[in-house]
């Protein structure tokens, strides 16, 4: 499976006071998803608040999108924020989080198209330091499938 990445631009220097997410407020064609500002998630006890570097964008959103059921995955209820698959930097710990999560490079089955996500600190998986964020966001799914 290939995935196209959105580079959300998400770095200290850019920081904004509030997480962008590209949100679907109708079914049908990509016009319908639009750029949208949200709280910042705080991550609870056991997560990880990661600053998105990029997002995959898969087939199943794009049926998701327009409002098809994908095997057992209905439609989302609208207005919904789509995609699973993020690479980027932990940037907040949740209570009775190991601090040496914080500043890791991840890569997650969690969060979408938004500028921050939160996952589960046992979900997060850990990124080589050299790796290029798109190519980082790719691994969640190529390990699924290997």
């Amino acid at each position: 499976m290939t995935s196209i990445f959105l580079d959300l631009n998400r770095t200290s220097s850019s920081r904004v006071d509030n997480m962008r997410a590209i949100t679907l407020h109708s079914y049908g064609p990509p016009e319908n998803l639009h750029l949208d500002e949200y709280p910042d998630p705080v991550p609870r006890p056991g997560e990880v608040r990661l600053a998105v570097h990029a997002a995959g964008v898969h087939f199943m959103e794009t049926a998701l999108r327009r409002g098809q059921r994908v095997g057992p995955h209905p439609a989302p209820p609208l207005p919904a924020v789509l995609g699973g698959e993020v690479a980027g930097v932990v940037d907040m710990l949740g209570p009775g989080v190991d601090a040496t999560w914080l500043g890791r490079r991840v890569v997650a089955s969690t969060g979408g198209y938004a500028s921050l996500a939160v996952a589960s600190e046992g979900l997060g998986q850990g990124g080589r330091e050299s790796c290029v964020w798109v190519r980082g966001g790719d691994l969640v799914w190529a390990r699924v499938g290997a």
